[in-house]
């Protein structure tokens, strides 16, 4: 071997052990079934080759990987259905299934991952920020998400005394569509848990998106109104 590939062998394992060190996933529960949008669907010579491919893929959140054909396929989401793997080609009954765990700069809880926005937009900003990072703004479920949202994010030692300035973050309620029914906006479905600020919400104005205040507690502001933002996925 000459110098050349000697050089170029260890620049490859180089890059290969700095990517394997960024890779967090875990195996799921074999021979679920899935419905999915697939982000690739390739060659890989390991199930951890293959974990690469979704590790640099944004959008990939699952993969699967059959050692039998080599055949890696990333998913964007993870969903039971009545497919089986036996119905894609290349994949079998044996095939492995994977998660990836959250990118660097966004933390997990309870099996989502969330991303602090710092700079200051409008809610229909904020809402593109976070389609580009494939994933939406944050749709609270309980009491316990949204105190950990505010622990996690907002509730700062630099924050002033006020709940309202600064130290909040856009979420994807909203009540656009119909004035006094909120929903959030990329599940479309109605608030099931609440945890308004006292005298909120306002109604019969144009405060028709929802913050995160630094107590965890919400309120409700003009759409138009520059505020940080927090996306899931």
């Amino acid at each position: 071997m000459n110098c050349l590939s000697i050089c170029f062998l260890l620049a490859f394992l180089s890059l290969f052990n700095c990517e394997q060190r960024g890779i967090y996933y875990s195996e799921l529960i074999k021979n679920e079934t899935i419905s999915s949008l697939a982000m690739f669907y390739d060659d890989a010579a390991t199930a951890l080759l293959c974990g690469v491919k979704c590790f640099n893929d944004n959008c990939c959140a699952h993969f699967l990987y059959d050692k039998t054909s080599k055949k890696c396929l990333g998913l964007y989401s993870f969903e039971k259905s009545a497919i089986s793997f036996s119905q894609i080609p290349g994949l079998s009954d044996k095939t492995e299934q994977y998660r990836k765990g959250c990118d660097f700069d966004w933390i997990e809880f309870k099996g989502h991952c969330y991303f602090y926005g710092q700079q200051q937009v409008t809610w229909p900003e904020a809402k593109l920020e976070c389609q580009k990072k494939c994933s939406y703004l944050v749709e609270i479920e309980d009491k316990e998400e949204s105190a950990w949202l505010a622990l996690m994010f907002l509730d700062k030692s630099d924050c002033p005394t006020s709940l309202y300035k600064n130290c909040t973050a856009w979420t994807g309620g909203n009540d656009l569509d119909i004035e006094g029914k909120y929903v959030w906006d990329n599940s479309n479905t109605s608030f099931v848990f609440t945890n308004w600020y006292k005298f909120v919400p306002s109604h019969g104005d144009i405060r028709d998106c929802i913050d995160i205040l630094k107590n965890g507690e919400w309120n409700d502001r003009p759409c138009s109104h520059l505020n940080h933002f927090i996306c899931e996925k």
